[in-house]
């Protein structure tokens, strides 16, 4: 799949917004990212446990990524959304979770804040 993924623009200065979160989000928002992604394979039933969901999963050293894209907003939080063999295989689609803001908070980036806060 190719594309820019989401776009998200600031309304008022027209300026689109570079980065949501910050790079040292990664570590501390692991657990969030395996909420998510077993919700997302539960809905599915692809997967049965945390366990089932890290082997399935295309990740090296049990380490979830952040999405190659960057996150977009919604009345929820932010949508993290996977491309499809980004760390699961095609049939299982492009793997999506909303983590809410608050979560998110402490790691978004001053322009993201500047827009969401």
């Amino acid at each position: 799949v190719t594309g820019a993924g989401p776009q998200t623009f600031d309304k008022a200065t027209g300026v689109k917004v570079q980065k949501f979160i910050t790079d040292s989000a990664l570590m501390p928002l692991q657990q969030e990212f395996k909420k998510g992604l077993m919700q997302f394979f539960g809905e599915t039933e692809e997967v049965q446990s945390e366990e089932q969901m890290m082997e399935f999963l295309f990740i090296e050293d049990g380490i979830i990524p952040i999405p190659s894209h960057q996150p977009a907003p919604c009345a929820e939080g932010l949508t993290f959304t996977y491309q499809q063999y980004e760390i699961a295989p095609y049939a299982s689609g492009m793997p999506s979770f909303t983590l809410p803001l608050e979560v998110v908070e402490p790691y978004l980036t001053a322009e993201a804040k500047a827009l969401l806060l």
